[in-house]
């Protein structure tokens, strides 16, 4: 996925995650982009079949 504009986002970056289990929700860029990006203020995005909440992904966000 390509992201970029607005000053919200990193520039020129590449982020990879680890091996799938203990890799980060895709639900979590969603919930990162609807709340970073367009301040929509969701409290919660998306069912986590290990109970984790969603959180924002740092590692993109200037």
């Amino acid at each position: 996925m390509l992201l970029g504009g607005d000053g919200v986002f990193l520039n020129d970056a590449h982020v990879a995650y680890g091996p799938v289990g203990g890799d980060r929700q895709l639900r979590d860029l969603w919930f990162t982009i609807m709340n970073q990006y367009y301040g929509l203020g969701v409290a919660s995005f998306g069912d986590d079949l290990r109970g984790e909440p969603n959180r924002l992904l740092e590692e993109i966000l200037r």
